[in-house]
């Protein structure tokens, strides 16, 4: 089925390699190129080549996205940093996937294929994470952050589990329950935090009773790891603490030097609030008293290179999606309203995560696979599939 798919839908097939490539070899150097960089890249330059191909017309909503690939396109032509080409590509991939993907009519056996291929991707990941965290083979717990880019796939992956489960497939709701895992081995609180309140966050049409129900089961879950000694060892630099300190912002909480980066770049914002700084001037402003590139903070770099203007449409356009994408689950049905579904939750995920990582430049672990399911939702909405044959059929106006 694979390599029929490969035949028929390359571009999709190339979303999902590339995807399992930057799960399982991500860490991995060639002559000092990293696959999990190789991973996105590939991705740019074969949807760029698509969309040459299909002559630019697709049915992603480009327009949508315009006024944030403008902007983008702007900084990047105007800065003089080495890097702002490879970091604005970066940004703009997941649209261009979108784009992509949304070129070509699919058919229902393509969609199913990806729904199978999101379900072998997650076990991939759990099997990866239990690997690099060494629980596989001894059985102990991780004793200090693992893989922050491969575990915000968990919550993709969560996000798909319950819109399946809310769509009648009952079974799913295990399959979600294994996503929260995932981060719990890799010992990373933002994506254990984002994968379970993925449930009753879901944009899918789950009932308000059942969704306060799971909320408190999930409060109580939560409150429960919190305690932990685990848990409070990587949370609070004294090795203990309250969920009121959290709230409190205490000093006493580790935020692996977060807080020290988001003063100084705040700092510096407010000399040029309105358009920032340019195009990846977070990174060598970063890099001048750290050893990081990215602040953990997507909210804080788009402020700081783009400013207050590029944040302000950043949002909107996502926003735009999100509910346009929200409105078209709606009023589809089956697979079509699975996919617009999946396409909208994962956006609010996707702003959460945006608070304490990098998720904007994780492209080939979060983004990519995200955006492919809008261009498939937006391909299947405007494509008749024909269950007996699978022909392919553009439906009118």
């Amino acid at each position: 089925m694979s390599l029929n798919i490969l035949k028929r839908f390359p571009m999709l097939w190339v979303v999902v390699m590339t995807t399992g490539m930057a799960l399982v070899f991500g860490d991995v150097n060639i002559a000092g190129i990293q696959l999990s960089g190789l991973a996105w890249v590939i991705c740019v330059v074969l949807s760029l080549l698509q969309i040459i191909i299909s002559r630019g017309k697709t049915f992603f909503p480009i327009r949508i996205w315009f006024p944030w690939i403008l902007v983008v396109l702007i900084y990047v032509l105007v800065s003089e940093d080495p890097n702002a080409l490879q970091r604005s590509l970066m940004l703009i991939c997941p649209i261009l996937v979108g784009m992509a993907i949304a070129s070509k009519p699919v058919s229902r056996n393509e969609v199913r294929w990806f729904f199978s291929s999101i379900k072998y991707l997650g076990v991939t990941l759990l099997l990866v994470i239990a690997l690099k965290t060494g629980f596989l083979l001894t059985g102990n717990m991780a004793t200090f952050g693992h893989a922050a880019a491969e575990v915000t796939f968990a919550s993709f992956l969560a996000a798909f589990f319950i819109v399946k489960y809310v769509a009648g497939e009952k079974k799913m709701i295990y399959w979600w329950g294994v996503t929260p895992l995932i981060p719990l081995l890799a010992y990373t609180r933002a994506a254990m935090f984002v994968a379970l309140i993925s449930l009753p966050l879901t944009l899918a049409p789950l009932g308000k009773r059942k969704r306060i129900v799971i909320a408190c089961l999930i409060l109580a879950i939560g409150t429960a790891v919190f305690y932990t000694d685990r848990f409070q060892q990587r949370m609070f630099y004294t090795g203990h603490g309250t969920i009121s300190d959290v709230f409190s912002g205490s000093s006493d909480i580790n935020t692996s030097g977060r807080t020290y980066m988001w003063d100084m770049m705040m700092y510096e914002i407010d000399k040029k609030p309105l358009l920032g700084h340019g195009a990846n001037a977070s990174e060598t402003f970063l890099l001048s008293f750290t050893k990081m590139t990215h602040p953990h903070n997507d909210y804080v770099r788009i402020l700081f290179d783009y400013g207050i203007l590029g944040l302000l449409v950043f949002l909107t356009c996502l926003s735009v999606q999100a509910i346009d994408s929200y409105k078209k689950a709606k009023k589809y049905s089956g697979d079509k309203s699975t996919l617009f579904y999946l396409g909208s939750s994962a956006f609010i995920l996707f702003l959460l995560f945006m608070f304490t990582d990098n998720i904007v430049m994780y492209a080939a672990f979060f983004g990519n696979m995200h955006f492919a399911s809008l261009g498939l939702a937006y391909s299947a909405s405007r494509t008749k599939m024909n269950t007996a044959n699978d022909r392919l059929l553009y439906a009118r106006g």
